[in-house]
C-alpha cells in the first residue's frame, strides 16, 4: 500500500511538472492542476486502521477505519465515498487557503480529496457529526511522515457542495482530526 502511495505521489508530481492531467473517468475539483481517480486502483487510496490522536478526533469521532469507499469512525458515525481526487498540499482549499499551511507539509504531499456520497450519523455521536448538523460534502486526507514512527493521518471535512478548491469557500470549513496509524 505505501508503495502505491508512494507511485501516486510520483505521478502528481511528474503530472504537475508538466501541466499534464490524468481524467480517466475521474471526479474533478472546479481548479484540480491533477486529478486521478485513485479508486480505479484501490491499493493507491489510502486505507486502514487509524487511532484517533488530536483532541478533536478523541472527542468527535474516536478511532478511524478507512477504506477506500468511506471512513467509519468509533462514535457512531460513517460517510460513504466517492471516486477519490487528487491534489497536491500546494493547491488550494479555499479561494484564500492553502492544504500546506492547514497541515505543516511539504507542497508537494499527495492530498486525496473525497466527495461524501452519504452519511450516517447516529445517536451517540458528538456534536452531530464532522460538520456539526450540516451534511458533509468532502473529506480531505494527507498521510504526513510515511514510514517513520511518526506517521499520522490528517483529515479535514468540508460542508457544502463545491469542491475544496479555489472556487469553496473558507466557510465550508468544518475541522481537521489528526489520527496515527493502528499498531497490531
Amino acid at each position: 500500500m505505501r508503495k502505491g502511495a508512494i507511485g501516486a505521489g510520483m505521478l502528481m508530481l511528474a503530472l504537475s511538472a508538466c501541466g499534464g492531467q490524468v481524467t480517466d473517468n475521474a471526479a474533478k475539483t472546479a481548479d484540480a492542476a491533477t486529478t486521478i481517480n485513485l479508486t480505479d486502483t484501490p491499493e493507491q487510496a489510502t486505507a486502514g486502521q487509524f487511532v484517533a490522536v488530536s483532541n478533536t478526533a478523541m472527542s468527535l469521532t474516536g478511532d478511524a477505519t478507512v477504506k477506500p469507499d468511506g471512513i467509519s469512525f468509533a462514535l457512531d458515525q460513517s460517510y460513504v465515498t466517492g471516486p477519490v481526487v487528487a491534489s497536491t498540499a500546494g493547491e488550494p482549499y479555499t479561494s484564500t487557503d492553502r492544504w500546506v499551511d492547514l497541515f505543516g507539509v511539504m507542497p508537494d504531499t499527495p492530498v486525496e480529496i473525497r466527495p461524501v456520497t452519504s452519511q450516517q450519523v447516529g445517536a451517540k455521536a458528538v456534536n452531530g457529526g464532522l460538520c456539526g448538523a450540516e451534511k458533509v460534502g468532502h473529506i480531505a486526507l494527507v498521510r504526513k511522515n510515511v514510514g517513520t514512527p511518526s506517521e499520522m493521518l490528517l483529515m479535514a471535512a468540508f460542508k457544502g457542495a463545491a469542491a475544496p478548491g479555489t472556487a469553496a469557500s473558507p466557510n465550508d470549513f468544518c475541522g481537521t482530526f489528526n489520527y496515527a496509524p493502528a499498531t497490531t
